[in-house]
């Protein structure tokens, strides 16, 4: 029982593989993980999480991909010599926060909407024009639907998109302990 802010993770060992098949491991050392291998990752609790006697609390390490892999050289991460290893991970208590849920939907071509497969889903604060300014992101499944948890409760928006297409939601509430349906059409971007 307890107030805690903080918790330590410690990494073993780790595999990435990339999309075209290569493969980076801590085990041959093309993966390298940073000096935190010994001692363990710190992760903060934000808000903390409260752990009462005869009460089970969920805590959510959300790892953020995009960040966590770093190329050696920088230049080409499919062709990359070497990967490091720095998690970016987000801590959250599950029964304080909310989560996002959906679909990323396109024109079918014959006058439906079908889901989009890979695209890439920002949760962004209100307003926010820049997807590479996102809280965080996601991607889609093969049929178009996607997921964010561990979200605090507040108004997002939320865009998505593939190639040269994209879409938005703005104004989507989260509330604690619930989850949010939100749909985002994407379409061409006007030139």
């Amino acid at each position: 029982a307890g107030t805690y802010r903080q918790v330590r993770l410690r990494l073993s060992g780790a595999e990435l593989e990339l999309t075209n098949g290569n493969r980076y491991t801590t085990d041959d050392g093309s993966l390298k993980l940073a000096s935190h291998g010994q001692s363990g990752f710190k992760v903060f609790v934000d808000p903390p999480i409260v752990i009462e006697a005869g009460v089970s609390r969920t805590l959510l390490l959300d790892f953020d991909l995009t960040k966590t892999f770093k190329t050696v050289p920088a230049t080409d991460p499919l062709a990359a010599a070497t990967y490091k290893l720095h998690p970016v991970i987000k801590a959250s208590n599950v029964s304080e926060s909310g989560e996002l849920r959906g679909r990323v939907l396109a024109d079918d071509g014959a006058g439906g909407l079908a889901g989009v497969a890979s695209a890439t889903v920002s949760i962004l604060h209100p307003g926010e024009p820049d997807p590479a300014q996102a809280i965080t992101t996601t991607g889609s499944d093969p049929d178009g639907s996607w997921a964010v948890l561990g979200l605090a409760p507040g108004v997002y928006d939320v865009h998505a998109m593939r190639g040269t297409l994209s879409g938005r939601t703005n104004a989507v509430g989260v509330t604690a302990g619930t989850i949010a349906q939100v749909d985002v059409k994407i379409q061409r971007r006007p030139r």
